[in-house]
């Protein structure tokens, strides 16, 4: 029974689309709308909303775990910063530069889930909650793979950086791409221009270009980083 239970909660939660009409209901009162965090989605969308804020909270702390166990192996200084030829040009105590990160991490993190609070479109943004609670986990991972990389570049495993970041980042952008169709007209997150935000119309369209070209710019970077290494960024550009 509670395996049926289980099979039929992972399906309602895979079954949503973002065309398929199952989107959270509108909000009609514009100011409760980011009073309480995640109050005005409801059904599966606040269901996802509330695992992807954890799965970003969950992750802040693996970063602090990653700190912890990689501090022994560490000598006594590290690189912290690299120029585009992959060199390292910027150094840390081992203290630092392996705690610097998660805190890094953990500030972006706070940052990301107090800026909706101060959106004068709250309607819509409640109505896309949840992809951006998805594009803030997606950020958050990409920062600690950058944290892991660095861990492991600082304790003696050759990895290149120039290839690894642009891949990172060529990801991000791919999750971006896919959920930048479906946001509704908020002061949050999208591509905001005043021309976007006075016309419904505009902000669509703008958004399914947009997206497109973010994953298609993504896919780009994913594929050139083994071969061009640093020249993917400028590829995207």
């Amino acid at each position: 029974m509670s395996d049926i239970r289980f099979l039929d909660r992972i399906s309602r939660w895979m079954g949503w689309c973002p065309n398929s009409g199952n989107m959270p209901e509108k909000i009609s009162q514009r100011g409760d709308a980011v009073r309480n965090g995640v109050t005005g989605a409801s059904g599966p969308a606040l269901a996802r909303s509330l695992l992807f804020s954890r799965l970003s909270w969950m992750v802040a702390a693996l970063s602090y775990l990653a700190a912890f166990v990689a501090l022994p192996m560490l000598p006594e200084i590290i690189p912290v910063h690299w120029n585009l030829y992959g060199d390292p040009d910027g150094f840390s105590s081992r203290l630092v530069g392996a705690f610097g990160p998660p805190v890094i991490i953990t500030l972006t993190l706070l940052f990301l889930q107090i800026i909706p609070r101060f959106d004068r479109r709250a309607e819509g943004f409640e109505q896309g909650r949840d992809l951006y609670q998805l594009v803030v986990f997606a950020t958050i991972s990409m920062l600690f793979g950058l944290e892991v990389v660095v861990l492991l570049i600082a304790s003696g495993i050759d990895i290149a950086m120039e290839v690894i970041f642009p891949m990172m980042l060529g990801l991000l952008f791919i999750v971006i791409g896919g959920v930048l169709p479906h946001l509704q007209q908020n002061t949050t997150i999208g591509i905001r221009f005043p021309w976007t935000l006075r016309d419904e119309r505009n902000w669509k369209k703008t958004h399914q270009q947009g997206g497109i070209l973010f994953v298609a710019g993504g896919i780009l970077m994913v594929l050139a980083s083994p071969f061009a290494g640093r020249w993917s960024l400028l590829l995207l550009l």
